[in-house]
């Protein structure tokens, strides 16, 4: 099985970073204990991250496809690892992960870790170098972002105003969606099944206490429902505004994934889609109500203009 395969393969190229030799250092140095945040910089390192990152990637797959939690669990913890190793963190890697937390139903911790890259934003060398020194005190498994429980109801562009929707990862705006999705979903199937017990012949009996029986059910003070619907609605709007191949194409992926599309990813293409559609298509449409929302927009099997094909730029890029 190639996932057994690459696991062993990472445990065999592991074992030399932890004996490395530096110039001018007496004794051999364990490169996972020091290097954190700068892992993918000596050269010592390259086959193990890149083989790790397969590993991850592999994982990621077989938690989709086979729609296993555990899988996903495993597959998170090689994905947060490398980001704890590599400060910049590949790009890939920070699209997928808020989905990798969503699928384990870690919602708070998917808004943590887009909030805290959305607050980089730009991210620069100076702005890395500021958080070295928790990567340098952290050790394997930490959790590298700041916590926050119950920030999944908070407004994103509130709490992150140096960037603007325009200017936000189209993987992020489609997790940020699921979250506020999710949020909606759970407080209508609430009040639908407390307004279904209190119709009961027994419900009229008690009825004076339904408004306590909410109030225990739904904490109001956690989140305003009506803040709530338009922070969905602003990032459906956000979403397509951005990349319009992106909600039709989850309700209707056939066409992107059959079609000829470019080699690169570019941004506000169809060829950006295709990564965050594996990422993300079953976990929004599992939303109750998130399918109906988006087939009212597009309709049930929406049709997408697959835009450009391979042009100048990609040429160039090719050769860069």
């Amino acid at each position: 099985m190639e996932i057994a395969r690459l696991e062993k393969r990472v445990e065999e190229l592991a074992k030399p970073i932890h004996r490395v030799r530096i110039d001018g250092v007496f004794f051999p140095q364990d490169l996972f204990d020091i290097q954190s945040g700068l892992f993918s910089q000596w050269e010592e390192t390259f086959s193990y991250m890149k083989t790790r990152c397969e590993l991850a990637e592999n994982l990621t797959k077989a938690a989709y496809l086979g729609e296993i939690k555990a899988v996903g669990e495993k597959a998170l913890i090689h994905f947060l690892e490398i980001l704890r190793l590599d400060a910049r963190g590949p790009q890939t890697f920070l699209d997928t992960a808020p989905f990798l937390l969503l699928h384990v139903h870690r919602d708070d911790d998917a808004f943590d870790f887009m909030r805290h890259w959305m607050k980089m934003h730009p991210i620069n060398d100076d702005k890395i170098t500021d958080t070295m020194p928790r990567y340098f005190e952290s050790k394997e498994g930490d959790w590298m972002y700041p916590r926050e429980k119950n920030c999944r109801y908070r407004d994103m562009f509130e709490d992150c105003p140096n960037v603007s929707d325009c200017e936000a990862h189209l993987s992020f705006l489609v997790a940020l969606l699921i979250i506020k999705c999710r949020i909606v979903a759970t407080y209508d199937a609430t009040y639908r099944s407390i307004d279904i017990a209190f119709a009961t012949s027994a419900g009229k009996r008690i009825q004076a206490v339904q408004c306590a029986v909410t109030d225990m059910l739904i904490d109001r003070r956690l989140f305003n429902i009506d803040s709530q619907r338009h922070q969905v609605e602003h990032l459906l709007n956000a979403i397509h505004r951005n990349n319009p191949t992106m909600l039709p194409a989850i309700l209707n992926p056939a066409p992107l994934l059959t079609g000829y599309l470019p080699r690169n990813r570019v941004r506000g293409d169809p060829s950006e889609v295709v990564s965050i559609l594996f990422d993300c298509g079953r976990c929004l449409l599992r939303v109750p109500g998130a399918q109906e929302m988006l087939e009212k927009r597009f309709g049930k099997s929406p049709s997408y203009d697959l835009g450009r094909r391979w042009g100048l730029n990609d040429f160039m890029s090719s050769f860069m």
